[in-house]
């Protein structure tokens, strides 16, 4: 057996029954400023106090006031947040000649640790950012406990995810997008996609326009893949689809092995695919490899530092772009009809 199955049995065995699922809240790969240290960070979180300080946003859906809107700022020296009324009370995102991107996050993140990693995404890849930001980090729960939890607030928050999207729909709407030479795409990461799922599932598509984005990226799903190409299928709301997945991911692996999850669609692809879906597959580029969390997350942090086709993709992804998958230097169609491997160069 060699190293790194080695690793990978202890990994799975003795440590994953704590951690599945639990992406870091601390960011690893945060440098300590960023150039533009301020983005808009849209919660469902209940806040409790009269304070607009970050760090007193709950674990907890507010039902009474569903969605607040912050600009955060972080620097070097202090971050703080300041509530807004409106996306047009945001002078950033009603000013700025920018490609958007909305980011909804995945499972462990406090309201702060998920607009940070809002920043690190806006500053890495040079696009505007904003962070859905939703409970789903308990103060006392970790691994499947939290996960679970998590899950739950996902379910509870679909309607009030709906009202964002509306929200963007309408923005969209008064500042005429639609002639702008910009483009809006959304971003899914790990257990935020359930939100997607679920969007699809409990029939609240409609009222909301064909192609409001440009790019619908569902990027290391954890979420059953089982005939996930029925719900996939029924999505309208975008130009593309990029479903993203990694094998060898650590996370999803953990989820499948230790609890009734099955495989996730973030991880093990099975036919039949969505017709209307781009498939990537990262397992020959990242495959397993320490530290972990790196085989789950690799739109930021390492794997975009050592591999300018993996940075450039997502660049592309998140700046509403249309990936060229025909280019044979970067993609290789994949013998067993389950989409693209991405080249690691």
């Amino acid at each position: 057996m060699n190293k790194t199955k080695i690793i990978l049995l202890f990994c799975w065995t003795v440590l994953l029954p704590s951690v599945i699922l639990c992406q870091s809240s601390k960011n690893t790969h945060l440098p300590v400023a960023f150039s533009d240290p301020s983005l808009p960070v849209i919660t469902n979180r209940l806040n409790d106090t009269l304070s607009d300080d970050c760090f007193m946003l709950l674990n907890v859906i507010d039902f009474i006031k569903p969605l607040r809107i912050y600009e955060y700022n972080h620097t070097a020296d202090s971050t703080y947040c300041n509530e807004i009324k409106n996306f047009d009370n945001y002078k950033a995102l009603s000013d700025a000649n920018n490609d958007w991107l909305v980011f909804v996050h995945g499972d462990n993140k406090t309201f702060s640790s998920a607009a940070l990693s809002g920043l690190e995404i806006q500053n890495l890849h040079h696009v505007k950012v904003l962070v859905f930001s939703w409970p789903s980090k308990m103060e006392n729960g970790n691994g499947l406990k939290n996960f679970k939890n998590s899950k739950l607030n996902a379910a509870a928050g679909v309607g009030q995810f709906k009202e964002l999207l509306l929200l963007i729909q309408e923005y969209k709407k008064r500042h005429h997008w639609p002639e702008k030479p910009f483009h809006f795409s959304l971003f899914f990461h790990s257990l935020g996609n359930y939100y997607l799922e679920r969007l699809v599932k409990d029939s609240l598509l409609t009222d909301l326009d064909s192609n409001l984005f440009d790019n619908l990226i569902i990027n290391a799903a954890a979420i059953n893949q089982e005939a996930h190409a029925s719900w996939v299928d029924r999505l309208n709301i975008q130009k593309r689809i990029y479903i993203i997945s990694n094998k060898q991911d650590f996370s999803l692996n953990g989820l499948r092995i230790f609890s009734n999850s099955g495989k996730q669609l973030g991880e093990r692809l099975k036919l039949p695919l969505s017709s209307g879906a781009n498939y990537i597959n990262f397992t020959k580029a990242i495959g397993f490899t320490l530290p972990t969390s790196d085989s789950h997350t690799y739109f930021v942090g390492k794997m975009t530092n050592e591999s300018g086709n993996i940075k450039d993709f997502y660049t592309d992804l998140f700046h509403g772009r249309a990936v060229n998958l025909s280019d044979s230097t970067r993609f290789i169609r994949r013998n067993d009809g389950l989409g693209y491997n991405i080249l690691f160069k």
